[in-house]
């Protein structure tokens, strides 16, 4: 028989009828052109985790070992969107293929795992900001848990003194309170410096993640416009990145912190040069900016704020823009691109100096349009990394804008700011000055 038969012969008995069915299905399925094999990545007790490094395929079909020297056998199947399973009898060793409509394999067969063998991997844990002293840390893995642990310090590691468990053992608080966000994601928030985290599927515990420091409100900003400039291109302080007067004579006025810029219908300033730095990617995006639209020329307009949007070249260079509906409409606005677009819309009382930021959080997918410190509108969308032009008071190579208004303190993020640092930011009104 050829040697691809998967199951062992035992001396000169012959095949029982499901040996023969196994090793039909086996030449069957070396005689075609298999997709490689998933990963798994994970097996234990309670939970088997797999990706698939190409199309999803109809189903998996999952095979176990029951006892040492016995043949792996079908055990169990599911639609191939899934990449976890709990199986009876998950406590031995085990392995995925990925299947079409009529169960025919079409994948190679994953590596067979041993529990005894592997650990649920780390979840990824990063800081989101720090706020009038205290941080908060996101945890998120890659399965449904069933509990964290967190350990929190100001004790930072250092591997030539102690264990990394020594470390755990001596922290402040080896086991901080958390806040279940969902099924994957947990939160703390503390006045520590430094954090850890790992999570419980079953009676599993995942290992550590590294440890994480605390970071500041300015940590990844990649921008600042202050609009003190009275004449000429405005460049930001922090990456070099000038606007110039699009169709307008740049004026100025007081902002909300020395000069702002004054627009009275006028054209609008745009990006010198095309540039991916204030796209949305993995790691998140955040936009803020102040405007003032008191005794704005006409009323009854829209206004553009800021956008990463090219207006005749749209869905090309365009990934976001925010703007006002009128004062009587009073709402807020916003554009995003994924596949395809959507909008997030909010109530705006314009009156005076208003703060307006939108956040991209990629681990949620979720995009949040913020006036004043408060959440306004969120939807769960995926987002547009794009190189394009950065216009205030106008999308890119518009013809007909006509924006109104002081603007003042642009400022953009390359990563998610949480709530407490938009709320920071607005300062009960008051803004906060630059440098973060």
């Amino acid at each position: 028989m050829p040697k691809a038969f998967p199951q062992e012969k035992r001396g000169n008995s012959p095949w029982t009828p499901l040996q023969r069915r196994t090793w039909l299905a086996e030449r069957r399925r070396r005689s075609r052109c298999l997709l490689p094999a998933p990963v798994l990545v994970a097996a234990y007790p309670d939970l088997a985790v797999w990706t698939w490094d190409y199309p999803d395929p109809a189903y998996w079909y999952a095979y176990h070992q029951h006892a040492v020297g016995e043949p792996f056998t079908y055990d169990d199947r599911g639609a191939g969107t899934d990449r976890q399973y709990a199986p009876d009898g998950g406590q031995y060793p085990m392995f995925i293929v990925g299947c079409d409509a009529s169960g025919n394999e079409i994948t190679e067969r994953s590596n067979a795992v041993r529990p005894e063998d592997a650990q649920p991997p780390a979840p990824v844990l990063i800081s989101l900001g720090t706020v009038a002293g205290d941080t908060t840390w996101r945890a998120v893995a890659p399965v449904a848990v069933d509990d964290w642990q967190f350990c929190t310090t100001d004790t930072p590691f250092d591997p030539a003194e102690k264990s990394f468990d020594e470390w755990v053992a001596d922290a402040d608080s080896p086991d901080t309170a958390f806040v279940t966000i969902n099924a994957t994601t947990a939160t703390v928030t503390v006045d520590f410096a430094y954090c850890a985290a790992r999570y419980r599927v079953g009676t599993t515990w995942s290992s550590w993640t590294g440890v994480v420091y605390k970071i500041a409100l300015g940590s990844g900003l990649v921008a600042h416009f202050a609009f003190d400039e009275v004449s000429g291109d405005r460049s930001d302080n922090v990456g070099g990145y000038a606007l110039r007067g699009f169709d307008c004579t740049i004026n100025s006025a007081n902002g909300l912190f020395g000069r702002g810029a004054l627009f009275n219908r006028s054209g609008f300033l745009q990006g010198i040069d095309a540039t991916t730095l204030f796209s949305p990617s993995s790691s998140g995006l955040t936009v803020s900016i102040w405007v003032n639209f008191d005794g704005i020329y006409d009323p009854g307009s829209d206004i553009r704020i800021v956008s990463l949007w090219d207006e005749t070249g749209w869905p090309a260079n365009s990934s976001w823009a925010i703007w006002s509906g009128t004062p009587e409409e009073a709402n807020i606005t916003a554009m995003v691109m994924g596949t395809g677009y959507t909008h997030l819309e909010g109530e705006a009382n314009f009156s005076g100096w208003n703060h307006i930021s939108l956040v991209y959080e990629p681990v949620l997918s979720l995009w949040m349009l913020y006036f004043n410190g408060e959440m306004v509108a969120s939807h769960n969308f995926d987002h547009a990394p794009v190189s394009g032009k950065l216009g205030v008071g106008g999308n890119a190579n518009s013809e007909d804008a006509t924006p109104q208004g002081v603007f003042d303190e642009l400022a953009i993020w390359s990563r998610p700011l949480c709530e407490a640092e938009i709320k920071q930011l607005y300062n009960n009104g008051n803004g906060r000055a630059y440098p973060y």
